[in-house]
């Protein structure tokens, strides 16, 4: 099984946070998309290289998973949605997306902890 792209978004610039770099080190993250003023470009961005594919989207907001859905629409993107990350682990094993946008705080499991399961499940299928 091919590895997804991994895409984490927050409202909060974790990216410059240091224990954020050293829990995503190694994860082989495609992106980390700050919402905010260049939210809708940034996102844009990471869509138009997945035009035809499908993405799973997994955020706890649902207001968030159809403002992003509605983004990837022109691009001709399939669109799994999962409002938690044990939800988005069973549609990940079950539909095997390219590509996955996931919200860092998620409750139960945060985003980077979803992002560690993905990569250790595609491992033991390796």
């Amino acid at each position: 099984m091919r590895n997804p792209d991994i895409f984490l978004h927050s409202g909060f610039d974790w990216s410059k946070d240091a224990s954020f770099k050293r829990e995503t080190q190694g994860l082989q993250l495609n992106g980390f998309i700050l919402e905010g003023e260049n939210w809708p470009h940034n996102i844009d961005s990471a869509l138009e290289k997945l035009r035809g594919k499908s993405v799973l989207l997994v955020d706890w907001n649902p207001d968030a998973i159809e403002l992003l859905a509605m983004r990837a629409q022109p691009f001709d993107i399939t669109i799994f949605r999962a409002f938690y990350t044990d939800e988005a682990l069973e549609i990940y094993a079950d539909k095997h997306p390219d590509a996955i946008f996931c919200d860092v705080e998620m409750p139960f499991m945060d985003g980077v902890e979803f992002a560690k399961q993905i990569r250790l499940r595609n491992q033991i299928l390796e």
